[in-house]
């Protein structure tokens, strides 16, 4: 709670998937992937909805509310039923940045295709392609990944992710009981991503 204000989070509907979208485009306009994918910020404004747009789309959609503003977050998530890394999805949603993204398009899919070709293939697991807040230091993402972690634990479901930055990774590590996995993602400029896994409550599994 902050200021007087609970934070509330709930599924969000199909309605509001332009919100969500903005929502996230706000949360992740400094972080330093997305530097990595728009570097010129005028675009960046431009076209970062609509990177959420292409790869948000058939994932589950949480949005965080605080008093009367009803977007301060927002976090898109994957169940082993909607998870597919499959190649034909790949070639779907890189059509669409080349389509969508325009100038910013190669930087888009080698950074979505270095996520892919990480991604763990050998147990069921969710997947937290993103989460972010509005508010910085707000409980925002807390409100968030309590309410995830809730569904994971009930669900019996390790969480897979990526952390964008040290800082992010210690948060998840510190407030969800995550831990990091090697290797790192390592992009053509040298800049790193933290794969990480949260293991529900009492599970474990071998193959992590």
């Amino acid at each position: 709670m902050e200021n007087g204000h609970s934070i509330a989070v709930r599924v969000g509907g199909e309605h509001e998937f332009s919100n969500l979208c903005d929502t996230l485009a706000d949360a992740f306009f400094e972080d330093p992937f997305v530097d990595y994918m728009f570097p010129d910020k005028s675009r960046r404004a431009k076209f970062l909805p609509i990177y959420f747009s292409i790869y948000s789309e058939s994932g589950h959609m949480l949005i965080a509310s605080r008093g009367d503003d009803r977007f301060v977050g927002a976090a898109v998530h994957f169940t082993p039923d909607n998870l597919d890394i499959g190649e034909e999805r790949v070639r779907s949603e890189t059509a669409k940045a080349y389509a969508l993204c325009r100038h910013d398009a190669r930087t888009v899919v080698a950074m979505m295709k270095a996520l892919n070709d990480n991604h763990p293939r050998d147990f069921v697991h969710a997947y937290l392609l993103f989460i972010g807040s509005r508010l910085r230091g707000s409980g925002v993402a807390t409100a968030l990944l309590d309410h995830l972690s809730q569904k994971w634990d009930a669900e019996d479901l390790p969480m897979y992710g990526e952390a964008t930055t040290a800082a992010n990774l210690d948060f998840s590590i510190r407030h969800i009981g995550a831990r990091a996995l090697e290797p790192r993602i390592r992009l053509d400029t040298g800049q790193e991503l933290f794969p990480l896994l949260r293991l529900p409550q009492g599970r474990q599994i071998s193959q992590a």
